[in-house]
């Protein structure tokens, strides 16, 4: 995850519970480059509450891709407008079975299960005049941001968009359209690698040293938010007002040695105790204990297995779900969250 003193979350509303998956229908496939396809996906109306979107979120799809599905999380690449359509645009990863998998399979007309939106990559205010750095697929939540600001803010917004090259432009035609609608408050920074290298944190600040004071939402590779942080950083932006979405999360780092601790858990209606090792994340152990407690993405982006802890401290190696007053209010991700006291008390 992003260093402490990056905001990497901040909800303006409570965050949708995971629940149960939901079968969505494709309307729709569109091609947009060589490598990566948009969906549109059908919420059902009896389905269009819990589904309800915030731009810069994602959806948990189910992936029938093996004797047991994998669970794959996506991000919104269109300004959610109500209408029970959501996108989202997947590109082709080497080796990626899921990728693969519904690139190779998934037509209109079609169906596929998912977890309603959830994420807190999201503006405080489209009204804000909003800074956009994203590179290669990182682009999807930050075009349904760039779409909702500028749709149903007033703000201006600046994208820094890095990809491989032209062809390899995601949405490239439809930013070009949203340029020109918008030509007083969109200013598109497009570098392509194979002309100009690529970015190091110095070319991405001389490229937006105007746009400090703005809000900035930072999506792609980790090299690149490395390089777009240190722009930020150089420019001397507010920590608070930098927002991270990364696809992948960081590797957990086990912690050998030291003694247990002790977790009393409230699960279904009855209440267990067990031990939890050092270096353990709550799920985990509570799995290894014969308990079944609610889970999904594994991965600290679905919430799924959200928990609230009544007793005791936890820390989360990972967490792209749950906003800072959750956290504040003492929910946790069991499948990110690791004991950092002697005694510990949840409840589901």
């Amino acid at each position: 995850m992003a260093p402490a003193s990056i905001a990497t979350s901040h909800a303006s509303s409570p965050t949708p519970v995971a629940g149960e998956f939901a079968r969505l229908r494709i309307a729709s496939r569109q091609s947009e480059t060589a490598d990566s396809c948009s969906f549109t996906l059908q919420v059902p109306a009896a389905q269009r509450v819990r589904f309800a979107a915030r731009p810069g979120q994602f959806l948990t799809l189910k992936v029938p891709c093996g004797e047991a599905a994998l669970l794959r999380c996506y991000s919104l690449s269109q300004r959610p407008d109500g209408d029970g359509a959501l996108r989202i645009t997947i590109k082709r990863v080497s080796g990626g079975r899921a990728s693969n998998w519904l690139l190779d399979n998934l037509q209109a007309g079609d169906c596929i299960e998912a977890l309603p939106p959830a994420g807190v990559f999201v503006p405080r205010s489209l009204d804000s005049d909003l800074l956009l750095l994203g590179a290669g697929s990182g682009i999807t939540p930050l075009m349904a941001i760039l779409q909702a600001a500028l749709v149903e803010g007033c703000g201006r917004v600046c994208l820094f968009y890095a990809s491989r090259d032209a062809a390899s432009l995601i949405f490239a035609e439809e930013l070009a359209e949203w340029s020109v609608r918008y030509p007083e408050r969109l200013q598109l920074r497009i570098w392509l690698d194979a002309e100009q290298g690529v970015p190091s944190g110095r070319a991405i600040a001389e490229r937006i040293a105007d746009w400090s004071a703005a809000d900035a939402f930072v999506c792609g590779s980790q090299p690149f938010m490395d390089a777009a942080g240190a722009a930020l950083g150089e420019l001397g932006v507010d920590a608070a007002r930098i927002h991270l979405e990364r696809f992948a999360a960081t590797a957990p780092t086990a912690v050998p040695g030291g003694r247990p601790s002790r977790l009393r858990v409230a699960l279904d209606g009855r209440r267990h105790e067990l031990d939890v090792p050092r270096g353990e994340v709550l799920l985990e152990a509570m799995e290894h204990a014969g308990l079944r407690p609610p889970s999904a993405c594994r991965s600290g982006v679905c919430a799924a297995c959200k928990c609230r802890v009544l007793e005791g401290s936890v820390s989360m190696r990972s967490n792209q779900v749950l906003s800072e007053s959750e956290v504040r209010q003492g929910w946790a991700l069991a499948c990110q969250a690791e004991p950092r006291s002697a005694e510990l008390q949840v409840e589901y």
